[in-house]
């Protein structure tokens, strides 16, 4: 495929994440369908697109010394933004490519975008070297460094202070695919025994065995492993808050917020499908995730019902054991699989109360003595600890439990004991895991 078009379809898919506010890992999965991409270009859209949006913030503060971006046509910024993220962080190809390339797509925009990027990336290849940070402040030059935006850094640094850089610079990380082995379907040891039959390299998960991370790039949907219902796609600190669930075989489990289901398939596989979850979603199209993965994985022991978690269900009322509210949220934790969190403006105030409606809602369907586990992807200590004191406060009948999950790098243990917060430290996800209690009577 001519290179211009691998930087075409790029530069669609980043047109429908900015412009159109579409999720990247949807909109990728979606164009590189095409069997006629080879893999080879296939992770070069890949790259340009998530480098793209990863350093968008640096590539933005650069170009205001050559453009006034708010005027600028917003396809051509996508243009040059791709392109500066391909001349400032890439090597594979010469910068005349770049820019060769980068003037064609512009071309299709009108007669003057051409000669519009073809000037201002000829500027910068000149001027280059003069950006001056030492004229920022710390945080700006954390901005820089790390392309986040002040306010991101901001909280970041207020809520986790030394940690700062490392969850800056972690949630830049490229992220390697972990799978969890299926046990209703196939042994461990026969799984690898496949995995090095296709030449597929992994390395053993250090938390669960069996979870492993693989390396390389690949669409594990299309392998038969995934098609068989061998293995699925589950990052192990969405495992983890499944696992400090604790449910028992017979059990009645409630997933509040479930789609595409990866913790109530874990929780099924990991009890031999012998216990009964309801998992639950307020969108049609996400129940049918759920209901689609139990048809892959063999997986019986699971309903499902479509529920809006802000809604008092009373059929629910005083019904189960325990309960995963793992809650809407800001996706903090998530940026390394979706950069355009970034930029996304976040209503806070009413995200959190969702957040404690959902909650409130899950505690009316709690027996006596059952817990509820309380997660999120996100690092925001304002949808995390914050939540947890509120309901605490105001329902005297729930306490505190104590997780215990031994010795696992960069897992803070909150200062006042409210749940544990997982940094996005090597290949985890960022994740907030908080368990809770209601008194037996």
């Amino acid at each position: 495929m001519k290179k211009y078009l691998i930087r075409e379809i790029a530069f669609n898919a980043l047109c429908k994440i900015i412009l159109d506010q579409g999720y990247s890992n949807l909109i990728l999965k979606n164009l590189l369908r095409d069997e006629n991409i080879s893999q080879l270009d296939k992770n070069l859209i890949t790259e340009i697109t998530y480098g793209t949006l990863k350093y968008k913030y640096t590539i933005d503060l650069i170009l205001k010394d050559y453009i006034k971006i708010n005027k600028t046509n917003k396809k051509v910024l996508i243009i040059l933004e791709m392109s500066l993220f391909q001349l400032k962080y890439l090597d594979k190809v010469p910068d005349y490519a770049v820019i060769n390339e980068s003037v064609e797509i512009a071309k299709k925009i009108d007669k003057f975008s051409g000669a519009f990027v073809n000037a201002v990336l000829r500027n910068y290849l000149r001027k280059k070297e003069e950006f001056n940070i030492n004229k920022l402040n710390d945080i700006e030059k954390l901005c820089y460094e790390y392309s986040y935006p002040e306010e991101f850094v901001k909280l970041i640094k207020y809520q986790y202070d030394e940690n700062t850089n490392l969850i800056l610079k972690s949630l830049n990380e490229i992220q390697k695919v972990t799978l969890r082995i299926n046990n209703l379907k196939i042994d461990p040891p026969k799984l690898l025994e496949m995995l090095k039959a296709c030449g597929i390299e992994y390395e053993n998960s250090k938390i669960f065995d069996k979870c492993i991370i693989v390396k390389g790039s690949f669409n594990v949907e299309k392998m038969e492993i995934y098609k068989e219902g061998f293995v699925s796609v589950q990052n192990e600190s969405s495992m983890l808050a499944a696992e400090i669930l604790d449910a028992k075989e017979g059990e009645q489990i409630l997933d509040l917020c479930a789609a595409p289901g990866g913790k109530s398939c874990y929780l099924a596989e990991s009890l031999n499908d012998k216990i009964h979850i309801t998992s639950c979603d307020i969108h049609e199209h996400r129940i049918k995730l759920i209901e689609n993965n139990c048809k892959r994985l063999g997986i019986k022991s699971i309903e499902t019902k479509i529920l809006d978690g802000t809604i008092v269900e009373s059929s629910f009322l005083n019904k189960f054991n325990r309960i995963l509210v793992d809650v809407p949220c800001s996706g903090f934790g998530v940026i390394k699989k979706k950069p355009e969190i970034k930029y996304r403006k976040i209503d806070f105030d009413k995200l959190i109360d969702v957040q404690k409606r959902i909650l409130k809602n899950a505690s009316l369907y709690l027996k006596n003595g059952g817990t509820i586990i309380y997660s999120s992807c996100t690092l925001n200590k304002l949808e995390n600890e914050n939540v947890i004191k509120w309901f605490l406060e105001n329902n005297k009948e729930f306490s505190l439990e104590k997780i215990k999950i031994g010795k696992i790098p960069k897992i803070m243990y909150n200062t006042t004991d409210i749940g544990i917060t997982i940094l996005p430290y090597e290949n985890l996800d960022g994740f907030y895991i908080c368990k809770i209690r209601k008194y037996e009577v």
